[in-house]
């Protein structure tokens, strides 16, 4: 039998595969409800995304990293495919949002399982649904990046000095993604 150390180990996996799976599952309901991207702000968005594959200039009022790594989806995998993707998988990619938070969380000093509680926070908090999962923006994009440039700082200030080169890299793909999130 394994030690309490294990079992508690053991038990906040399993709380973490099912938070995240609640927070997946939330995502992905507007998808599958009504097969199409949820949101009307997504249109906007995709609409530049087309406008940029005609060869044409747009103009991007967010950082060109989410646009032109939607046109590279929309180059490689074509039109209706592409909109698939948009609707189902990338829901599913942006509920990663809420990892970089709750990693941070387990870094302070708290009994039990409390980093589970900001995971489930995130996960299921109306407003970050909507913003960071269900609707495909740069502001998601932006979110998760400056959640892992906070994580690999906390772990540069507290662990090794070395993670302070992926903080600047997240920090960088924060401004080019978003450039709000990093506010």
């Amino acid at each position: 039998m394994g030690s309490k150390m294990d079992r508690l180990k053991q038990r906040q996996d399993w709380c973490l595969i099912a938070v995240f799976s609640i927070a997946l599952l939330l995502r992905i309901v507007p998808s599958v409800k009504y097969g199409l991207p949820y949101g009307f702000d997504v249109y906007e968005f995709v609409s530049r995304v087309l406008v940029l594959n005609e060869g044409r200039a747009v103009s991007l009022p967010h950082g060109p990293l989410f646009y032109y790594l939607q046109l590279a989806i929309l180059k490689t995998v074509g039109y209706d495919m592409f909109m698939k993707i948009l609707t189902f998988i990338e829901p599913l990619v942006f509920a990663f949002f809420i990892l970089p938070p709750y990693f941070v969380s387990k870094q302070f000093k708290t009994g039990d399982n409390k980093p589970v509680y900001t995971l489930l926070y995130l996960s299921v908090t109306n407003l970050l649904v909507h913003q960071i999962g269900g609707v495909i923006i740069p502001e998601g994009l932006g979110i998760l990046f400056y959640g892992l440039s906070v994580l690999f700082t906390m772990r540069a200030l507290t662990v090794d000095w070395r993670w302070i080169f992926p903080a600047m890299l997240s920090g960088f793909l924060t401004v080019m993604s978003h450039h709000l999130s990093a506010f």
